[in-house]
């Protein structure tokens, strides 16, 4: 039992930050085929493969209004694995907050 007590303490934070929320601070792209594109202020092209719906009610993605706006993204890492058992990472908007120019 103090066994199991071990290591699930030790694991526990590592899950925890594991599935903790990200932000970045991004310029809207635009949508195409599925995905929703953001730039950093790295100018690194971020992918996100699916959105909350209660962002989606509060911000109309498919508009081209929003490209080129300034936003707070907040997302999740999701790892999934395919056919053959390889993982693979996909991320999705958990908040938007359009940024006051």
């Amino acid at each position: 039992m103090k066994a199991i007590t071990l290591i699930s303490g030790f694991l526990f934070p590592f899950l925890m930050s594991y599935n903790q929320d990200k932000m970045i601070e991004a310029t809207y792209d635009g949508y195409e085929d599925g995905v929703y594109y953001f730039t950093d202020s790295n100018d690194e092209m971020r992918e996100f493969q699916s959105v909350e719906k209660s962002v989606l009610e509060k911000f109309d993605l498919m508009s081209k209004t929003l490209e080129n706006k300034m936003f707070l993204v907040t997302f999740k890492e999701i790892v999934e694995e395919d056919e053959g058992d390889e993982e693979y990472t996909t991320y999705s908007i958990t908040a938007l907050k359009l940024k006051e120019e």
